[in-house]
């Protein structure tokens, strides 16, 4: 009793999402019926990890970082022993917004969202209705199902658990 564990693991782990994008625009507008981003070959070329904050998402990340840099104030803080951030252009784009000039920021890619290919971008009705054998087959095979066109089996993209649990690991290895 009273020994202080020293197992590596974090002590406090701040999570802030990305703000929103171009991609949770076109889904609110497919949502609300208007398809037009959906149709736009331009748009639906670009890879989802390409997507770039709004004009709201990038208000959003200001916020965020106005509070998070007070709140490291209040508990007199200088930052974290590490930043990490997904290789998305949002996400790395949520970072620099945050504000924080002491943060080294690591891209780690167990940290990005899940790619659903040919689904990209699309509501769920409409994606099902386009994409009605896929659909049955997510039905089907829930966890192990993956759509057409994306690049990472779920186990990879969700971080398979042998993989988040060799993520501290990765962590103390990089210092």
């Amino acid at each position: 009793m009273g020994e202080e564990i020293t197992t590596g693991m974090p002590i406090d782990l701040l999570l802030v999402r990305h703000g929103h994008s171009e991609g949770n625009r076109a889904l609110e507008s497919a949502e609300d019926g208007d398809v037009r981003l959906h149709q736009d070959r331009r748009y639906r070329a670009r890879s989802a990890a390409d997507y770039r904050l709004t004009a709201e998402g990038r208000a959003q990340a200001a916020t965020a970082g106005v509070w998070l840099r007070s709140w490291l104030d209040d508990e007199g803080l200088e930052g974290f022993d590490r930043w990490y951030c997904s290789p998305f252009v949002r996400t790395r784009e949520t970072a620099a917004l945050l504000g924080i000039d002491t943060a080294q920021w690591q891209l780690e890619s167990l940290l990005r969202e899940r790619d659903f290919g040919l689904w990209e971008g699309l509501s769920k009705d409409v994606a099902a209705e386009m994409h009605a054998r896929s659909n049955q087959m997510k039905k089907r095979y829930k966890f192990l199902w993956r759509p057409r066109r994306a690049r990472a089996p779920p186990t990879w993209t969700y971080g398979s658990g042998r993989s988040w649990r060799l993520w501290p690991a990765r962590c103390r290895a990089r210092g």
